[in-house]
Parts: structure tokens; C-alpha cells; sequence
């Protein structure tokens, strides 16, 4: 009718460009992994081998982490505040938020660390390029276990419940593992057509 003819029809109208509130700058390299603080804060790792720290009612970096060698590629946030940070440098490092000082040096993969994530129980989970899921002890700094499996690189973790870890895999595939067991609790999951991410 007139009406529609006058204002055009809606469906075809372009959806509005939403802005963001901030844009945090600081990193002099490519921003690689984000999580967020309970706090409210947030937390970033980059290319340029730093994590920062950052008020985002604010948009000021409140603190800069420096110890890695190499790409920070992971990070993940303890329940006790703490954040887990993997690296290109093959190691994992445990971080005090509120001083900015490495607590804790993991060392036992043997390529680079691209994937973190943090058990009920307050361990960590760690997957690396050299195929393995570690589960660290974060009060001792002693590896638990080694979880075998992956033909290769182990791109991506998550906690699932009840000890349990799901990991992605360059070669498509998802595995589920029993931490207690150190057994792939099912069937490899099949079905994407490229690296799980």
C-alpha cells in the first residue's frame, strides 16, 4: 500500500552499525587470547609476548606481565583469581592479578602451548603442538597427567563436568577425557572438515 511504498520496506532497510564502548590499545602485536576477570576486568595476551590487564570501565591497562619468551596463545582464569597464560615458548605461567608477579613457571611440553582451560578442582588443563593435554597442579606446579591420543596438535580445551576434558584437534577431531582414568571416555568425535579451534 502507500504506506509501505513512502517509508520502504522495512526488511530491506540496512541494520544499524553498532559501535563499541572502548578500544583498548597497548599491544604493538597481534591480540591472540582474552578472558575475563571476576572482577570485571579483563585480561589479554599477544603476539608481542606480554599480558595486560585492563580496567574496562576505563579503558587504562592497569598492569603489564612480562616473563614469556615466546606468543602468549592461551590464557584462562583460576578460581582463586589467578590466570593461567600458555605460550609459544612451551611453557605456562601463573599470575598474581593484583601484583602483576609470575607465581609459577609449568615446564614439561615440548612445543608450543595453544590451549588452556580450568578444572572444578582447580587444576589446569594445558594442550599443546606436541599432541598432549597436561593436568597441572597449580599449588605444587607438578604435572598430574599426560593424555595421550591426539595424532596432532591440540588446538583447543574445555572443561565438560564431572572431570572431564574435551580437546580439539588439527587432524578434525574431538576427543572427551576421564582425568581420574586418563582414559578418552568416548568415541573420537568426527565430523568437522578442518582444525577444531
Amino acid at each position: 500500500d502507500h504506506q509501505d511504498m513512502e517509508h520502504g520496506d522495512r526488511s530491506a532497510r540496512p541494520h544499524p552499525v553498532s559501535q563499541s564502548e572502548l578500544t583498548l590499545t597497548g599491544h604493538s602485536r597481534m591480540v591472540t587470547a582474552l578472558c575475563a576477570l571476576g572482577d570485571g576486568r579483563l585480561t589479554s595476551g599477544s603476539w608481542d609476548e606480554t599480558i595486560k590487564i585492563w580496567n574496562t570501565e576505563t579503558g587504562q591497562c592497569d598492569l603489564t606481565l612480562t616473563g614469556h619468551s615466546g606468543w602468549v596463545t592461551a590464557l584462562c582464569v583460576l578460581g582463586d583469581g589467578r590466570v593461567a597464560s600458555g605460550s609459544r615458548d612451551w611453557n605456562i605461567k601463573i599470575w598474581n592479578t593484583e601484583t602483576g608477579q609470575c607465581e609459577q613457571t609449568l615446564t614439561g611440553h615440548y612445543d608450543r602451548v595453544t590451549a588452556l582451560c580450568c578444572l572444578a578442582d582447580g587444576r589446569v588443563a594445558s594442550g599443546s603442538w606436541d599432541k598432549t593435554i597436561k593436568i597441572w597442579n597449580t599449588e605444587t606446579g607438578q604435572c598430574d597427567l599426560t593424555l595421550t591420543g591426539h595424532s596432532g596438535w591440540v588446538t583447543a580445551l574445555c572443561a565438560v563436568g564431572n572431570g572431564r576434558v574435551a580437546s580439539g584437534c588439527k587432524n578434525k577431531t574431538i576427543k572427551i577425557w576421564n582425568t581420574e582414568t586418563c582414559q578418552c571416555d568416548l568415541t573420537t568425535l568426527i565430523g568437522h572438515s578442518g582444525w577444531v579451534t
